[in-house]
C-alpha cells in the first residue's frame, strides 16, 4: 500500500476543507435540504442575510409588499403568525407587538434580505450557525439537522449504532463513544471531516487504542507541532486522521474518514 506524505496529508485534512470554503460562500439548509438562491445570502455586521421571500415561502408562508407612510413592509402570513417587516428600520411587527431588532432589512439586487436569526425565530424555527463550514441549518423541529439528535443534547451512547460513520460500518463512532457532538462537517467527495470542540482531543489516545483493538493499524507517522497534530490509521479500504486545525480564532479537534484508494489516486 502507497501511502500519502505528511504534506498530503496535511492538505487534505487542513488545507482542503479551508480552501472549500475561501469564498465566504454561505450554504442554507432547510430541513436538511440545501436551498438555491438567486440572491446569494450574505454577512453584513455579524449577520447572516437571506432573502426573506425564499425562507418564508418554503416554510409555506405568505408574502406581500407593501409601500405606505410607515414605508416599504414586507408581509408574512402564517396560520397563527404575522410578521411586518421594514426595509431600513430595526423594528419588526409581529401579531401587533412592535420589536426592535439591531440590524435593519434592505434591498439588494431586487431581493429584501432579513437577518435569518430574526426570521426564523419569529416564524419558530430552529437555527444552528456553524462557522467552520459557514453554513446555517434551518430546522421546524427541535432536532439538529446535522446529526439528528435533539438540540443541546449529546448523541445516543448505544454500542450498537453507527451515527456518522454509516459508509464505513467497521469504524467506532468517536462521538457517540465519548458522547460528544460535532460541530461541523466538511465531504470532499471521497472523505468526510467531522469538527469537534477541541477539549475532544484528550480522547484521541484512547480513541486509537479502540480502533487497534478491531484490527487498525497506523498508516502514517505520528506528527505532532505547534501547528498540526496528526495520527492516522487504516484497516482494508479505510483511512481515519485525527488531528486539530485552527480557523481564524477557533482550534478544533477533527476526525476525517475516508477511502484510502481514492486518496491515494489523488496524490500519487
Amino acid at each position: 500500500m502507497k501511502k500519502l506524505s505528511i504534506f498530503a496529508i496535511i492538505f487534505v485534512l487542513i488545507v482542503a476543507p479551508l480552501t472549500a470554503h475561501a469564498s465566504n460562500n454561505i450554504d442554507v439548509f432547510f430541513n436538511g435540504k440545501l436551498l438555491s438562491f438567486d440572491q446569494p445570502p450574505i454577512e453584513k455586521d455579524n449577520r447572516v442575510f437571506v432573502p426573506l421571500r425564499k425562507i418564508a415561502e418554503t416554510y409555506g408562508a405568505q408574502v406581500g409588499y407593501s409601500d405606505n407612510s410607515a414605508g416599504e413592509q414586507v408581509t408574512i402570513t402564517t396560520d397563527s403568525n404575522t410578521i411586518i417587516f421594514t426595509l431600513n428600520k430595526p423594528t419588526v411587527s409581529v401579531n401587533s407587538l412592535v420589536k426592535t431588532i439591531d440590524v435593519a432589512p434592505f434591498e439588494l439586487n431586487g431581493r429584501t434580505l432579513v437577518p435569518i436569526r430574526y426570521i426564523s425565530e419569529f416564524l419558530g424555527l430552529t437555527v444552528n450557525w456553524i462557522d467552520v463550514t459557514q453554513s446555517v441549518y434551518i430546522s421546524t423541529t427541535n432536532i439538529n439537522p446535522i446529526d439528528n439528535t435533539p438540540i443541546n443534547q449529546p448523541p445516543s451512547t448505544s454500542d450498537d449504532k453507527i451515527k456518522y460513520y454509516s459508509e464505513f460500518p467497521t469504524v467506532i463512532d468517536f462521538g457517540a463513544t465519548y458522547n460528544l457532538n460535532f460541530v461541523g462537517s466538511f465531504s470532499s467527495g471521497v472523505a468526510t471531516t467531522y469538527y469537534y470542540p477541541l477539549s475532544a482531543e484528550e480522547n484521541f489516545a484512547d480513541y486509537g487504542k479502540q480502533l487497534e483493538s478491531v484490527g487498525f493499524g497506523d498508516y502514517n507517522d505520528f506528527y505532532d507541532s505547534d501547528d498540526f497534530y496528526i495520527q492516522s490509521y487504516t484497516k482494508d479500504n479505510i483511512v481515519i486522521f485525527l488531528g486539530y486545525e485552527q480557523t481564524d480564532s477557533k482550534k478544533y479537534a477533527i476526525i476525517l474518514v475516508g477511502d484510502i484508494d481514492a486518496y491515494e489516486d489523488l496524490f500519487m
